[in-house]
């Protein structure tokens, strides 16, 4: 019998081409899409799980208040101070995230700005399962040696043996260069780790002196003994003030503990080693998923209903020659599982043609694991879910059908307009619903694109020396790029928009007329051209006067966030103490982004100095752009 309903069934999916491709093409392209979205997904939730203990791993995070947030890293003694008290901390490590340092090779012209760049400790690999396949760990315990990874190996030793070889680090707020050992080879870090390691610098090497401790931060990490949860930690924030007392300026400051295995996408931190994801995307991908599946599916059982005075004088035909009832329904179900099936089957065909591309867009490394048994398993399962779903309303309608009332031509079905109604508004509302969705996201993307920035991007060019230039040759190199027709304004800073800025903390006596908590702020140093070369709006007061000296001493310009933040309503003025002396306002910029539109403007603070010289940024005319460009290099 089973054998019979298939023949018959491949006859008559023969007989109706038309309706079959339509059928088949249909449930693949929902069905492709719906994998690849499920390609992404699992790829988003695999960061971190290859770790042996990634069940027992932690990192600590500060939070420092409501209005200053939640950090990723914590203040360097930190964990010395959980190392001494908590005896369920099986192993603890720090890490410090280089941010684009130039590195180079000894004895050679190469050279990269590295994204990678980790300082880690020996016991960093006690916690990490990455494999060294060359070398010794222990020796990353010495000041001045390096791990690398077999691609940086080969980018910077192309030709000869890395174990044993010098790598430079250049300093990014200085001239100051560094020189590394390399003690080991480890293999390459998989994509699915929140933060990726090229280059792993000894840690000993640049460690803060004692009274810069508090001040300086970094990405801690604990191995916690079976049983122990992360309550171990928390609960000793009220030892954890008292030995804050006295050392750290911001006390406010509670400890939170997040697994390994959610960094990824339920981190809230800002500042973290690497940019993260986000567990909402996964929802509303996955709700897409379902939806174009529910979508598919519908379409299918449409094109069955509508053909269903067509299929009826065959089931009278079939009841009347003794045919029951299930075996109509297996037949049924039969028909739309393998179409089903055959839709799957295709729909892994259109994922691996289109896989390049998509990776590409998603900037991922997906792929289909085609010899994996799972993988097959997955794909007879969900064709037969679909399959049944699909087809299960039209097979237990169409048998019901009575085979005398059939066979005089009455095939009147009442129930089969209204379903077919239900059905189609159910898609056309979810197909709204999804060009909706769409419509807001484009509307994002254009206000992300568009938005007010709070500067004028548009004809500035920034030259990058990455504070290498001495400070008595600062002015005169500045002089030397505003030697062209083209050029309008050269500013000095050592930040601007996009970059990573220093951060300053002042407690609430430190700040005139202020009672709230600690401030933190961004804080960059500047020269006075850089309102011109922005195109920066001033709120109050005057941005930094090259004529007036008390200006480039101690004068600061905030922002207007500082200034809500702080309640002043005089600002022009108000002073600040910091370690260098007294600070005197002279001015409030209006708020502009200096990171992306996804991040909420924070207090920033501006000075003049010698210290801006790491950027360059140069407003120029469209008059002669490829030889202005040409002055500039």
């Amino acid at each position: 019998m089973l054998f019979a309903n298939l023949r018959h069934t491949l006859r008559h999916l023969q007989r109706q081409p038309i309706y079959t491709a339509i059928n088949v093409l249909g449930l693949a392209l929902g069905l492709a899409c719906v994998l690849l979205i499920l390609l992404y997904v699992a790829d988003e939730r695999s960061f971190d799980t290859m770790h042996t203990n990634a069940d027992r791993i932690y990192r600590v995070e500060q939070i420092l208040n409501q209005e200053n947030g939640h950090w990723a890293s914590t203040p360097w003694p930190v964990a010395d101070f959980l190392e001494e008290r908590v005896p369920a901390i099986e192993a603890i490590t720090q890490v410090q995230h280089e941010a684009e340092p130039l590195m180079s090779s000894v004895g050679s012209d190469i050279q990269f700005y590295e994204d990678h760049v980790l300082s880690v400790a020996p016991n960093f690999f006690d916690l990490f399962d990455f494999d060294v396949v060359e070398g010794s760990v222990e020796r990353l315990a010495e000041p001045n040696t390096a791990l690398l990874s077999r691609s940086a190996a080969a980018r910077y030793f192309p030709d000869e043996r890395a174990l044993g070889q010098t790598l430079v680090r250049h300093e990014k707020w200085s001239a100051d260069a560094t020189t590394y050992e390399i003690v080991g080879l480890i293999d390459d870090m998989p994509r699915n780790v929140h933060f990726r390691g090229d280059i792993l610098l000894s840690i000993a090497t640049n460690q803060p002196k004692e009274e810069q401790k508090w001040y300086n931060a970094a990405f801690t990490y604990v191995l916690l003994r079976d049983g122990a949860g992360p309550e171990v930690i928390t609960d000793q924030q009220e030892t954890l003030n008292a030995f804050m007392d006295g050392n750290y300026a911001p006390r406010g400051m509670t400890l939170s503990v997040i697994p390994l295995t959610r960094i990824h996408l339920h981190s809230e931190a800002t500042n973290d080693i690497a940019p993260q994801g986000d567990i909402r995307y996964i929802y509303l991908f996955s709700a897409i998923a379902l939806l174009i599946l529910l979508i598919a599916c519908i379409n299918y059982t449409n094109l069955a209903t509508a053909r269903a005075a067509q299929r009826a004088k065959e089931v009278g035909v079939r009841k009347s020659v003794g045919a029951a009832r299930r075996q109509l329904i297996g037949q049924f179900l039969g028909e739309s599982v393998l179409m089903a099936l055959a839709a799957v089957v295709l729909a892994m065909g259109i994922v691996q043609l289109v896989l390049p591309a998509f990776n590409v867009l998603m900037e991922r490394s997906l792929t289909l694991p085609l010899a994996h048994p799972v993988l097959w398993l997955g794909v007879l399962t969900t064709g037969t879910i679909v399959g049944v779903l699909a087809g299960a309303y039209p097979a237990f309608v169409l048998s019901l059908f009575r085979p005398a009332t059939v066979l005089k031509g009455d095939v009147r079905m009442r129930s089969l307009p209204a379903l077919r109604k239900s059905l189609i508004v159910f898609q056309f509302a979810v197909s709204v619903v999804l060009i909706v969705c769409t419509l807001v996201i484009q509307d994002q993307l254009h206000f992300v694109q568009h938005g007010r920035l709070g500067f004028d991007q548009d004809q500035v060019a920034v030259v990058h020396t990455r504070a290498a230039l001495p400070a008595a040759s600062a002015e005169s190199f500045q002089q030397a790029l505003a030697q062209h027709p083209s050029v309008m304004t050269v500013a000095r800073a050592s930040g601007i928009p996009s970059e990573p800025t220093a951060i300053n903390f002042f407690g609430a006596d430190e700040i005139e007329a202020y009672d709230g908590d600690f401030m933190v702020f961004q804080s960059i140093r500047t020269s006075p051209e850089l309102r011109e070369a922005l195109q920066l709006e001033m709120a109050e007061g005057r941005f930094f006067d090259a004529g007036r000296p008390a200006d480039l001493a101690d004068g600061i310009v905030i922002n207007e966030t500082a200034l809500q933040r702080i309640g002043w309503a005089d600002p022009i003025g108000r002073t600040i103490q910091s370690r260098n002396g007294t600070l005197t306002v002279i001015g409030v910029v209006r708020d502009f982004h200096m990171e992306d539109m996804r991040t909420d403007i924070e207090p920033l603070l501006m000075q003049a100095g010698a210290e801006a010289r790491r950027f360059y940024t140069v407003r120029f005319d469209a008059a002669d752009v490829p030889g202005m460009l040409a002055h500039l290099e």
